[in-house]
């Protein structure tokens, strides 16, 4: 693939368009990485993939993923989940569900960011009621029955290197949506392998579509005990 650099740094091509991140801390550090979006086969368990293959091998402390522009017609009818390796954790299943034998009758329309720290989606959803759509915003992971999930603790310790897969897919037919496009934020306990230079990027054809892995270095706070990123 032929690319073009501006003189900010920018990749200009009609394949891909990101800023490059350059390095600031070796102690702990923050590894971001941009996948493709889909539509959502309807009314199909098989569902879809998209993935994100990330370089960079240091060990995971927390994990956040970010759904952009997801739209659903019939929010209980939607599964997502992420997996690297061996480990799968989910993101959300099926809103409402057993609660209300066909799932929440709200819709996804906006950006939602699964998050340790994030407020509960089934309240939200419920709160929006039927086909109004649910905020976007930061929610905490779900599973089945609204069970908890902790992303940091399914993934901690693990190799953030690998390919990290999102899976979604529509339980019943009828309703739609789709994806815009999905990303994931790795916070890492600090560096163990040579850092890219600020010039090299790997942008990766996968599956649907353009995969975009980009690197960037902050250093952590610590506010009233509490680790902030």
């Amino acid at each position: 693939m032929s690319s073009e650099f501006s003189s900010g740094g920018e990749i200009n091509s009609p394949e891909a368009k990101f800023q490059f991140h350059e390095r600031q801390d070796t102690s702990a550090g923050i590894i971001t990485g941009t996948g493709a979006g889909f539509n959502i086969p309807d009314g199909s368990t098989a569902g879809i993939t998209s993935d994100i293959v990330i370089t960079e091998n240091e060990s995971v402390t927390d994990v956040e993923v970010t759904l952009s522009g997801l739209t659903h017609s019939w929010a209980g009818d939607v599964t997502a989940t992420i997996s690297n390796g061996t480990v799968t954790s989910s993101l959300v299943t099926k809103v409402g569900y057993p609660g209300g034998v066909n799932g929440d009758s709200s819709v996804y329309d906006g950006d939602y960011t699964f998050s340790f720290d994030g407020g509960d989606l089934w309240s939200a959803a419920d709160a929006a009621g039927f086909a109004a759509g649910i905020p976007d915003g930061d929610y905490k992971p779900t599973g089945v029955a609204n069970s908890a999930v902790s992303l940091s603790s399914d993934f901690s310790g693990q190799s953030s290197a690998g390919t990290w897969t999102l899976f979604m897919s529509d339980i019943a037919a009828g309703d739609t949506g789709a994806l815009t496009g999905w990303s994931i934020q790795l916070t890492t306990s600090g560096a163990s392998s040579p850092v890219p230079e600020p010039g090299s990027m790997t942008v990766f054809a996968v599956g649907v579509g353009v995969v975009c892995v980009i690197r960037r270095r902050r250093r952590p706070t610590r506010v009233g005990g509490v680790l902030r990123r």
